[in-house]
This record gives C-alpha cells, sequence and structure tokens, in this order.
C-alpha cells in the first residue's frame, strides 16, 4: 500500500455528553448511560474514513466534567501516540471549551491532531441530530496534515483555545471571535494554512492543575471585598473581567486589592467582558491603575482560556511573576502577541 493509500488510525476517546446520552422514558430528560455502540451503529462510514478504536474515559454530563477529568483524556491521548494518526474526542457541549483549551496546555508537541466535537442532539435520536455529521466530520479533519488540539462544529475547524460556545439553540454553537478558522467542511474538508503542524519535537504531558481559581466579572456596584474574602477562604488565582478594555473601578479600591493580592502570591488576570477584541490596560486610567498595582493583562484570551491557562499556570510556575510570564507568552496559540 502507498503511502496515499494509508489508512488513518483514529482513536476516539469517548467522554460523555449529549452526544451519546439517551433519553429517560420516565422524566423525558436527557441522561448518560447511552451505549458506545451507538457511534458505529448510527455511523457506519466512519469505518470508510479511518480505522476507528473506541475507549472509554467517562461517560457523564459535562456540567459535571472537572479537571481531574481533563487530565485523564489528555493523558490517555499522550500514552497512544505513537499508535494513532489523529484522536477525536466526543464531550458534552456545555464545557467542551474548558476541555479544549485545558488540553492545549495540558498536552504539547503532540504533533498529530486532536478534534473535540460534541452535538446539540443525541446520536440516537435520528430526526434532527447533529451528531452524526460532526462526529463523522471530526474523524476527517482528524485524518488531515495539521498538529494541534481543534474544535469542530457544525461545519467549522476552530482553534480548541479560542472558540467559546454563544449558542445553546444553533447547530453551529460555537464561535472563534478573535481568531480565524483553522479549517472549513464544504464539499470537502479545508484547512487553512496558519494550521499549526508538526515541529517534530518531543510531546510533552503536565499533568497539574491548580483548580482553586475563580472568575469575577465585574458589576458596576461590586465592592472589591468579595475578592479578599474569596482569597481567604483558599482561592489561589482570580480570573477578573474587567469592562470595556479590561477596565475596574477606583472609585472602589480594586487597585490597593490587587496589589494586596499579589503581594500574597496570588495573581489577578484582568480581561476583557467583550468577546471581540481584548484587554488593553494601558488605555485608560482605570486600566492603568490596575496595572501598576499587578494586575496580568489577559490581552485577547477567552475566558475558558484565561481559566485554564491560569490553572496550569500556577500548578507548573513558581510565584506570581512566572505566572505573568507566561501570560506574556503565546503558549498554543491563544493569544494573539
Amino acid at each position: 500500500m502507498s503511502a496515499k493509500d494509508k489508512v488513518s488510525r483514529i482513536c476516539i476517546l469517548l467522554a460523555g455528553g449529549t452526544i451519546t446520552m439517551r433519553r429517560d422514558v420516565a422524566s423525558g430528560a436527557l441522561v448518560p448511560g447511552g451505549s458506545r455502540d451507538v457511534l458505529l451503529r448510527y455511523i457506519p462510514e466512519l469505518s470508510e474514513v479511518a480505522s476507528i478504536d473506541l475507549l472509554d474515559i467517562v461517560d457523564i454530563d459535562s456540567s459535571n466534567m472537572l479537571p481531574s477529568n481533563w487530565v485523564a483524556i489528555a493523558q490517555a491521548i499522550y500514552e497512544r501516540l505513537d499508535d494513532f494518526d489523529g484522536f477525536v474526542v466526543a464531550h458534552g457541549t456545555d464545557t467542551l471549551s474548558f476541555t479544549a483549551s485545558a488540553l492545549s496546555f495540558l498536552l504539547r508537541d503532540a504533533g498529530k491532531p486532536v478534534v473535540v466535537t460534541g452535538s446539540q442532539v443525541p446520536l440516537g435520536e435520528t430526526t434532527g441530530t447533529d451528531a452524526r455529521n460532526n462526529l463523522l466530520f471530526a474523524t476527517v479533519f482528524a485524518c488531515l496534515d495539521f498538529a494541534e488540539v481543534a474544535v469542530f462544529f457544525g461545519s467549522d475547524l476552530m482553534r480548541a483555545n479560542r472558540c467559546t460556545k454563544y449558542s445553546q439553540f444553533d447547530f453551529h454553537a460555537y464561535r472563534s471571535f478573535n481568531f480565524p478558522q483553522l479549517g472549513r467542511m464544504g464539499l470537502y474538508p479545508r484547512l487553512e494554512p496558519w494550521c499549526a503542524k508538526s515541529e517534530g519535537k518531543a510531546p510533552m504531558l503536565y499533568s497539574r492543575l491548580e483548580e482553586n481559581v475563580f472568575v469575577v466579572p465585574y458589576i458596576p456596584g461590586l465592592q472589591p471585598e468579595l475578592i479578599v474574602s474569596l482569597a481567604d477562604q483558599g482561592i489561589k488565582g482570580f480570573v477578573l473581567e474587567g469592562v470595556g478594555p479590561g477596565n475596574v473601578p477606583t472609585v472602589f479600591p480594586y487597585p490597593e486589592v490587587i496589589r494586596g493580592l499579589r503581594d500574597r502570591g496570588i495573581p489577578v488576570i484582568l480581561r476583557s467582558q467583550c468577546q471581540v477584541g481584548g484587554s488593553d490596560l494601558a488605555m485608560y486610567e482605570t486600566g492603568q491603575a490596575a496595572a501598576a498595582a499587578g494586575a496580568i493583562s489577559g490581552l485577547d484570551l477567552t475566558r475558558e482560556a484565561a481559566v485554564t491557562k491560569l490553572m496550569w499556570a500556577l500548578a507548573n510556575c513558581e510565584g506570581v511573576d512566572a505566572v505573568e510570564e507566561e501570560f506574556g507568552k503565546n503558549i498554543a496559540g491563544e493569544v494573539s502577541i
């Protein structure tokens, strides 16, 4: 068999979510517990696309997904890098972008495509389900020549740490607001030239995350003493979401609180609540005051990427200065520098 005719080996990791759920007869609610066999039964074309292996990770509603599950998924992929040409993670949609972002920080230089997907409607409900196409086309992309963690949904391939779920209704449920699509499925799969390629580096697995981080969206009147009380209860890092380009007020002592937290070794990542654009702490006096106090710019990170990068950095860096240094880097394509 020539290289051109080589059949790709793809590992599909099953991590629960709507895509494999079943409908409970008594309550009418979607619940975990669907059969893994439903994938191959409803999508026989998978075997025409690649040689498929299924791997069970966890079968849960994605609202129950934990950082420890992210590590388990990353480790399972890392241990099988030599055995497969690409990987697909079937996942629930509600926390999919958190998991996908986390994988981009936990699994470095894998050198192969990792495509996370899910569905709005279960695979077993054949009328109106998007599960079939999403899983099939995610597998098609996992056979192609790129090397990063991505999300496929609807018809779009997106960088994992750049997309967020914006719709509970649409079949195109995710958008990448500050970075262009990696690819698109139409009559054929199309990859864009900015997709990361394998650089031949040795793969690395990070297996530690600091889970005690907290997101605080600023709303008018929110006093920063709340943040101090959370730090006193054991929160190790904050993602503070300012207004506009990342502003927080000076009418309340936010700069003093940020400085005090930094002195305690607790970083504050200051990002914008806006989905398009990012934080620019030099634009306004209030942003400059926060930066002077030690706030770390979130640049154009999504909320999901900011949270998971902070979890990774706190667990793998020594001190706030080292965390700030990592947030000034583009580690896995997550920010525009």
